[in-house]
């Protein structure tokens, strides 16, 4: 899959389009950050876009910061050849976010995974329930303060 970056006057679109985005300096991919609160739309907006067309959900994760979860999107585009990483931080405490499944059908086994694993819950997917472990294991071992 090629790598191509986005184009620099669709880059300033979405910058203008989104008060919260930031485009952060990377040689490789398309790289953003965003609020919680534009996540969903920014992500529609990259999916349906037609100088975006990111038809493609490659990755979806999560890391542990201690403070704080930063959830990583990576999108890609079929038709247009091009990658973007979107990058959104959320508290520890209650960490929820907005499920993008209905925009991408990948994300059903990933928002579960980062649900089992790190105990972020993905407000609005269709079947959020453990995918890894077992229905009675206790906590989410991803995460820096797991303890056994």
């Amino acid at each position: 899959m090629g790598s191509k970056r986005l184009a620099d006057e669709t880059v300033n679109k979405l910058l203008k389009e989104f008060d919260s985005l930031r485009h952060l300096p990377d040689d490789h991919i398309t790289k953003f950050q965003v609020d919680v609160g534009d996540l969903f739309f920014l992500l529609e907006s990259l999916k349906f876009d037609t100088s975006c067309r990111f038809d493609l959900l490659m990755d979806l994760t999560a890391v542990d910061y201690t403070t704080h979860f930063t959830m990583v999107y990576v999108l890609y585009s079929l038709p247009l050849g091009h990658r973007v990483m979107v990058k959104c931080d959320i508290p520890r405490i209650n960490a929820n976010i907005l499920s993008i499944s209905r925009l991408y059908a990948a994300a059903d086994v990933m928002e579960r995974e980062a649900y089992d694993l790190m105990g972020i819950d993905f407000v609005g997917h269709p079947n959020l329930k453990r995918i890894l472990l077992a229905d009675d294991f206790v906590g989410h071992p991803l995460r820096k303060d797991y303890t056994p």
